[in-house]
């Protein structure tokens, strides 16, 4: 099978199934990474359906590597789709959220199906692409200015991710505005973040119960790669 043969087998085997992804084609099946179990739990819940997931968490839980295991998955599977990643600021895209995708994608490289996959995209500072499809099949990091916060609005496609890390920081315009960058055929929104500010959009996802969203807490204590 030549490299879009193999692709396209991994769609129909992975379409639904982030954890067996991520532990197939991201991590090739080496002993020495494994997900932690807070990860495990919100890749099954997006594997069982679940569409707006908003998590708060503690420092070190892992939550940069999630957003990127969740955002290659999309990526992959998901032909012609956008992603827009965001932050309250560059620096948390340039320095934390943006190289995770790239780690990700060297480890991809390191096993025989991970580098026909992550060969079809080429990565730089601001965006992943297809190589094939550049304008139509790729993610984006836009910081989420409270300024210019239009900035992140008119992503449209048959399928869209949003993710917000750092979300409790993030003004509540920029949510919206991303909240209303959808999918004709699928629409995923992730928000996670420490929760650091007693109120805006994050603080109300866990605080008045939106239906519209699963909330998860990811405490420290639960996780086996955080440092206590």
């Amino acid at each position: 099978m030549d490299e879009h043969e193999i692709h396209s087998k991994v769609i129909d085997l992975y379409y639904d199934d982030r954890v067996g992804f991520v532990n197939d084609i991201i991590f090739g099946k080496n002993p020495k990474f494994r997900l932690d179990k807070p990860q495990l739990d919100i890749l099954k819940d997006m594997d069982n359906g679940a569409k707006n997931i908003a998590a708060k968490s503690g420092h070190g839980v892992g939550k940069s590597a999630l957003i990127s295991f969740a955002a290659w998955h999309f990526l992959v599977t998901r032909p012609q789709c956008v992603i827009t990643a965001t932050a309250p600021s560059a620096n948390q895209l340039s320095d934390v959220l943006w190289p995770e995708m790239q780690r990700w994608m060297n480890t991809m490289m390191q096993n025989p199906l991970g580098r026909v996959i992550a060969g079809q995209y080429k990565w730089t500072s601001e965006n992943i692409y297809h190589k094939d499809y550049p304008d139509t099949w790729f993610a984006s990091a836009r910081t989420a200015s409270k300024e210019n916060p239009q900035a992140l609005a008119g992503r449209h496609s048959k399928r869209n991710m949003n993710l917000i890390d750092e979300a409790s920081d993030v003004d509540d315009k920029a949510i919206e505005i991303m909240e209303a960058n959808y999918g004709t055929e699928e629409t995923i929104t992730i928000l996670m973040g420490n929760p650091v500010r007693v109120g805006g959009a994050f603080y109300r996802l866990f605080n008045e119960k939106n239906p519209t969203y699963l909330t998860k807490t990811i405490s420290c204590l639960d996780s086996s790669i955080a440092s206590l």
